[in-house]
């Protein structure tokens, strides 16, 4: 078992959340990519938003002022929670929140500790929507070797990787238009035993389905289909489609990851798969 330390990061504290940045290891070595996230942990009752947040709301947003030669990738979202407010739905979180971003150093030492400032964004609501924001920082040491020692965050980075999106699954995932519909049509690998109850699908972008209309869900001859209206405030062709699909048991079985991240052409009306 590794080590644990406990860095100098400090928490902000806002109206109704704490955030911090924090890291998953105790050092950095240069050359090479390191974790770090935005913990946000909102008052009971309050929630924020996903990448997509659905009829309302906005995403949480990071701005970052790294040290010269340090770079920052996207954010690696959780999967999130259908959060309805009649006649509205969202996406977002509530409680504890991560999200993981990866930085790549310079390959040269920086020195011997490096500062890594950031302005964290979001929307928090209940009742009503507040806008709030927190001017982060966050201290890490510099060393040629590689880490041999995490942070007192380590699980809470590695529970938030068990909900990040499967980036592809031996799942057969086709999309295609029905009238007025978007039908998502699923099939399960031979290896796969469970049977669903229930999926929800978060579309990566605003404006493809009516969020707030629940989607039809089928479960015929181990094949599973969701329906959903189209979005009445979409202008253009539906193309191609995005998203995460959320399942009650798992896509590679009992208690395994819940999230798969799909990204598919939409065919033509009337074609099935």
């Amino acid at each position: 078992m590794l080590p644990v330390f406990d860095l100098g990061a400090q928490a902000v504290r806002t109206a109704h959340a704490e955030a911090e940045l924090i890291a998953e290891a105790a050092w950095l070595t240069p050359g090479q990519p390191f974790w770090v996230g935005l913990r946000l942990k909102l008052e009971k009752g309050w929630h924020t938003y996903w990448r997509n947040p659905g009829d309302a709301g906005l995403p949480i947003a990071i701005t970052w002022d790294l040290p010269e030669g340090f770079t920052a990738g996207e954010i690696q979202w959780p999967y999130p929670e259908r959060i309805a407010d009649p006649p509205l739905v969202s996406y977002g979180y509530h409680g504890e929140t991560l999200l993981l971003v990866q930085v790549m150093p310079p390959a040269t030492s920086p020195g011997t500790a490096i500062e890594l400032q950031a302005k964290a964004s979001w929307l928090v609501c209940r009742e009503e929507c507040l806008p709030e924001s927190a001017r982060l920082r966050l201290t890490l040491p510099v060393k040629e070797s590689l880490p041999a020692a995490a942070t007192k965050w380590a699980p809470l980075f590695a529970q938030t990787r068990t909900k990040l999106p499967l980036p592809s699954s031996a799942w057969q995932v086709a999309a295609y238009l029905r009238e007025t519909s978007l039908v998502l049509a699923l099939t399960p690998p031979p290896a796969f035993k469970q049977q669903l109850h229930a999926l929800i699908f978060c579309p990566a972008e605003e404006m493809i389905i009516e969020n707030a209309v629940a989607p039809r869900f089928t479960a015929a001859a181990g094949r599973y289909q969701l329906e959903f209206q189209i979005s009445t405030l979409r202008q253009k062709p539906l193309t191609r489609i995005a998203g995460v699909l959320i399942s009650d048991k798992g896509w590679r079985g009992h208690n395994t990851e819940k999230a798969l991240w799909v990204d598919l052409p939409v065919q033509e009306k009337g074609v099935s798969p």
